[in-house]
C-alpha cells in the first residue's frame, strides 16, 4: 500500500538522494541514521523520517541532518550531537533540536543554499554559545522560553493578576479542574470559575506576587537556595510578606519580569520543609510564624522548588498583549446592547472580544432557524432566549468580563431596573425596526438621558449599512427617517418593491442579505462605539458602508443622487464615508425648535 504522508513519494525521495550527495560532497563524514536513532527525535512529535550524522569539515564538532514528512516543502532541521545542552545553552530544544532562523530558501528552492545555509547557522550558534556572556543575554532575552519548561506534563498555571500594579503583595491561588489559577483575590477566582461552569478543587494558598528587573538567564535556579538568591532578593520589599507566611504550607511566587519587549511573567512554587518528627512551632495553640530571615533560612535548607510555566489570561494580555493603552479605559465601561439579533449579536461579540468590562443584552426574542447563519449563535441555541444564550457563550468566552442577558423588552428592562438608563458609558441600538428605534430616541429625550446611543442598520439587501451615534442634545433619529420608516436620504434606490421578502406560512417579512454583508456593518457600527468609549470621537456621528457598484446591479439596485455626491469619482468598489449630521427642518423635533 502506497504511503500517503506528505512529502514522501517521488519528490521526497530525488531530494534526499541530491541532499545525500551534497553532503558526502562537501562534509568530511556522512553516515546515514539508523532507525532507532531517528524515533529518538519523534517523541516531541517532530516527524522525523530520515537523517544523517555527518562532520563539517574545519570542525570538530558533529551534527544531525533530519528530515521531516514534508521534506523537500519544510526547512531541514539540525540537531547537535553530544551532551544535550538543552536548558543550558539558548536555542537548543530538547534532543538537540537546533533553533534555527527559517529565513531563506526551502530545498525544493534552492536545495544546496538551504542546507548550506542551516549547517552555517548550526555552526555559529555552538561557537556562539561558549561564550557565558552570549548565553546569558540570549537566553535572558527569552526567558519566557525555558523558565518552567521541565514542569511536570499535564500542569498548567493560569494568571488573573493584574500587572500593571508593580506593588508587592499577596494574592490568591486555587486548584480548578485541570489547572491552577492565581488571581489578586479569592472573589475574583469565584467569577472567573463561574463564568466557565466551574468550582475550585480546594481552599485558597498562599502565594506572593512582585515586579523585578533582571530577567532570568541560563542555567535556571535547580533548587529554592538558588532561586531566592537569583530571583526573590531583586525585591527586597516582599520580606514583610513572606515573615506573614505559613512555613507549614506551599508557598507560590509569581514576579512581573520587566524586558525590552515588556512585562514578563514567571512563577514558581517552594514547598514545604518536611517535619521530620518535629512539631509546628505554636504559640498560644496557633501555628507560629517566622521572621522572614528564618524561613528563608529553613527553605534554603529543607524547601522543593518547582518552577511554574505560567499563562496569562488576564484582560491586557487577551484584549492585546499587554500592549494596547486603551485596554484599561475600555475594562471600565459599562454597554447596553438593545437587538441581538444578526448585527446586535455580532456587535455584542466584537464587544467582548474588545475587553468592555460590562456588557448587558436586551432582547425579547428566541432564536430561529432563519436566524442562525447571520448570528453569532449556533443551532444549538435555536429555541432559546438570544439575549441569555449570549450572555452563556461570552461569559464562557471572556470569564473576566461581566455580562447580562435580559430576555425582556428595553421598556420592561428599564421599568424593572431605571439604573440602566444612568449606569450606562454607551448604548447600542440594533434592533432595526424603525417605530422601536424611534421610541428608544424620544425615550432618552424626555428622560434628558446624557448617555449617547449608536444606532446600527442594514440598508436594503445588505448593500448598505449605517452607525449613527446620537446624543441628548442635537438631531434626533427622526431626522433620518421619514414618517413611513424610511431614510430620508436613502444611498439605493431599488425600483418596485422586490427588496422586501416574506417568509411562507406566517408571512413574516425581512432583507435576504448574508454573513459578509452584516459582518461590514457589524464592523462600522464596533468602531465607532470604540472610538467613542476611547474618547476618539464625540457624538454627534454617522458613518456609512457602501458596497461594490457591482453587487448593487447584481441585486437590481443603483446609486441615488446623494450616494453619487460621496462616492469618489470613478471609483466602483465597496467603501465606507462619513456623513454631517444635521437638523432636517422636517420632522416633529424640528418644528419643535
Amino acid at each position: 500500500m502506497p504511503d500517503s504522508r506528505f512529502g514522501v513519494g517521488i519528490d521526497f525521495d530525488r531530494y534526499h538522494g541530491l541532499l545525500s550527495s551534497w553532503l558526502r560532497a562537501h562534509m568530511d563524514e556522512v553516515c546515514p541514521l539508523r532507525q532507532q536513532t531517528i524515533d529518538l527525535y519523534n517523541e516531541k512529535g517532530k516527524g522525523i523520517i530520515a537523517g544523517w550524522e555527518v562532520k563539517p569539515r574545519d570542525s570538530d564538532l558533529g551534527l544531525r541532518v533530519l528530515l521531516d514528512e514534508a521534506f523537500p516543502f519544510s526547512h531541514i532541521k539540525i540537531a547537535c550531537i553530544g551532551a544535550c545542552q538543552y536548558l543550558q545553552w539558548p536555542h537548543v530544544e530538547e534532543n538537540g533540536f537546533l533553533c534555527l532562523p527559517i529565513k531563506g530558501w526551502r530545498p525544493v528552492e534552492n536545495l544546496a543554499f538551504s542546507i548550506r545555509e542551516r549547517i552555517d547557522h548550526a555552526l555559529q550558534l555552538l561557537d556562539d554559545c561558549q561564550s557565558q556572556e552570549f548565553v546569558k543575554d540570549e537566553s535572558s532575552k527569552e526567558f519566557l522560553s525555558y523558565w518552567g519548561r521541565g514542569a511536570a506534563s499535564g500542569s498548567k498555571t493560569l494568571s488573573l493578576i493584574d500587572l500593571s500594579v508593580s506593588i508587592p503583595r499577596r494574592i490568591s491561588v486555587v486548584q480548578a479542574d485541570e489547572y491552577s489559577l492565581v488571581a489578586e483575590s479569592p472573589e475574583v477566582i469565584d467569577k472567573w470559575l463561574q463564568n466557565q461552569g466551574k468550582t475550585a478543587g480546594g481552599g485558597s494558598k498562599q502565594a506572593i506576587f512582585a515586579c523585578i528587573d533582571s530577567p532570568p538567564g541560563l542555567p535556571l535556579p535547580r533548587n529554592t537556595r538558588q532561586f531566592l538568591r537569583q530571583i526573590v532578593d531583586q525585591c527586597r520589599e516582599i520580606n514583610p510578606l513572606i515573615s506573614q507566611l505559613s512555613p507549614s504550607e506551599p508557598t507560590h511566587f509569581f514576579f512581573a519580569v520587566r524586558a525590552p519587549e515588556g512585562l514578563g511573567l514567571i512563577g514558581a512554587k517552594i514547598s514545604p520543609a518536611p517535619q521530620n518528627g518535629f512539631r509546628k512551632p505554636k504559640r498560644n495553640g496557633r501555628e507560629q510564624y517566622l521572621s522572614a530571615r528564618r524561613l528563608r533560612a529553613i527553605w534554603s535548607c529543607f524547601g522543593k522548588l518547582t518552577l511554574l510555566r505560567v499563562e496569562r489570561v488576564d484582560g491586557a494580555w487577551v484584549h492585546g498583549r499587554g500592549q494596547d493603552d486603551c485596554h484599561q479605559i475600555l475594562a471600565n465601561k459599562r454597554v447596553v446592547i438593545l437587538g441581538c439579533g444578526s448585527l446586535g449579536s455580532q456587535v455584542a461579540a466584537r464587544m467582548g472580544q474588545a475587553g468592555i468590562g460590562d456588557i448587558t443584552l436586551v432582547d425579547p426574542e428566541r432564536l430561529s432557524t432563519s436566524n442562525v447563519g447571520r448570528h453569532s449563535l449556533g443551532i444549538n441555541d435555536v429555541m432559546y432566549s438570544k439575549a441569555k444564550q449570549l450572555e452563556n457563550m461570552l461569559s464562557k468566552k471572556y470569564p473576566h468580563s461581566i455580562f447580562k442577558g435580559l430576555a425582556t423588552t428595553y421598556q420592561a428592562a428599564i421599568r424593572k431596573n431605571p439604573a440602566i438608563l444612568t449606569e450606562a458609558d454607551l448604548f447600542v441600538n440594533c434592533i432595526a425596526e424603525t417605530d422601536q428605534d424611534l421610541s428608544w430616541d424620544a425615550l432618552r429625550r424626555t428622560q434628558n438621558i446624557v448617555t449617547p446611543t449608536v444606532y446600527g442598520w442594514i440598508g436594503t439587501q445588505g448593500t448598505t449599512g449605517h452607525a449613527l451615534a446620537l446624543s441628548n442634545e442635537g438631531p434626533g433619529l427622526s431626522c433620518f427617517f421619514d414618517p413611513d420608516g424610511f431614510l430620508r436620504k436613502p444611498d439605493t434606490d431599488f425600483q418596485g418593491d422586490s427588496r422586501i421578502k416574506v417568509e411562507p406560512g406566517c408571512g413574516t417579512e425581512f432583507q435576504p442579505y448574508g454573513p459578509l454583508a452584516a459582518g461590514q456593518v457589524e464592523l462600522l457600527v464596533t468602531r465607532l462605539c470604540l472610538d467613542i468609549l476611547t474618547g476618539k470621537v464625540i457624538p454627534p456621528h454617522h458613518r456609512v458602508y457602501a458596497c461594490s457598484t457591482n453587487d448593487l446591479t447584481e441585486l437590481g439596485g443603483q446609486w441615488t443622487e446623494h450616494h453619487e455626491h460621496h462616492r469618489p469619482n470613478g471609483y466602483s468598489g465597496p467603501f465606507e464615508y462619513t456623513l454631517p449630521v444635521s437638523y432636517c427642518g422636517d420632522c416633529y423635533l424640528c418644528q419643535m425648535l
